[in-house]
């Protein structure tokens, strides 16, 4: 095999590993960053209903009916 040959499949194999590297590191944090957010949604989308069930005194039925016309 020449240098020629041996340098170019190295660099390239160099190359990419580097980009899989960076490719996995980016999908592992958006991944857990969208885990994270979605969570935090849904706590505060839960302390929201129950504040408006217990601290404000709405009946449940009217509770319901704000979910069902609210815009997602």
């Amino acid at each position: 095999m020449q240098i020629k040959t041996r340098l170019i499949l190295l660099f390239t194999s160099l190359i990419a590993a580097l980009l899989l590297v960076f490719a996995l590191t980016v999908y592992f944090t958006s991944a857990q960053t969208r885990e994270d957010e979605y969570f935090t949604r849904l706590r505060q989308d839960g302390v929201i209903k129950a504040n408006l069930l217990f601290d404000t005194k709405i009946s449940p039925g009217v509770l319901q009916l704000i979910y069902k016309k609210a815009p997602q």
